[in-house]
């Protein structure tokens, strides 16, 4: 990893101090990327600071200094530069759910909000859609958990090989408070269109959760 410079921390804190004080200020100088969820980007630094009513957030952003380079060199920066941007992009996107249990933040990294989820027959497009589709996951299992065990770039995807689960204590799926816990593995398949996130297809065997909360024998 290249070292720091000097005194980056101090820097960074500065500039996020000094962004949250400019939202504040003047937030219809930034942009609505969700409800009443505005978004900077600091462009010095790889991250991103969210505000919703006073309420602030900071994720690691897409947004990152393309480096220059001559020949056969560039084709290879160019590649490396947007795989390190979408993942940037993927993991903002896991913590915003499976961490922070913030629906708003995670619809905030996609361009176009759609999940893809063939084991319930699911096709969920659009903010509010997906919005609801989170908070929905992360009320049923208010400890929901994701863990990567694997990470690996396509032409125009990052497909996140994970271990999910959590103990339901709301409804998920049509299925009422169990009480138990489950968990399963999965593929998440991130699809992009350039550096923009549009589409999450999340593949899993159900029978596998359905065993787990009791549901089936």
């Amino acid at each position: 990893m290249k070292p720091r410079p000097p005194g980056w921390a101090v820097v960074s804190v500065r500039l996020l101090t000094f962004l949250a004080e400019r939202m504040s200020a003047n937030p219809r100088q930034f942009p609505v990327v969700f409800k009443n969820v505005r978004r900077a980007l600091m462009r010095r630094f790889p991250y991103a600071l969210f505000e919703s009513n006073e309420r602030w957030s900071v994720y690691l952003s897409p947004i990152s200094h393309i480096m220059m380079a001559r020949g056969s060199d560039m084709a290879t920066t160019a590649t490396s530069t947007i795989s390190a941007r979408r993942e940037a992009i993927v993991n903002a996107h896991i913590e915003a759910e499976a961490v922070n249990h913030d629906a708003a933040a995670t619809v905030a990294t996609f361009r176009h909000p759609r999940y893809e989820v063939p084991a319930l027959a699911a096709i969920v497009d659009g903010a509010e859609a997906v919005n609801a589709l989170v908070s929905g996951i992360v009320s049923a299992f208010p400890d929901f958990y994701l863990q990567k065990t694997a990470l690996h770039h396509a032409d125009d995807a990052v497909i996140v090989e994970a271990r999910f689960g959590g103990t339901q204590h709301g409804t998920w799926a049509g299925i009422g408070p169990t009480g138990k816990t489950m968990e399963v593995q999965g593929v998440l398949i991130f699809v992009f269109e350039g550096d923009d996130l549009v589409c999450e297809k999340v593949y899993f065997d159900h029978a596998t959760i359905l065993r787990q909360l009791g549901v089936i024998d």
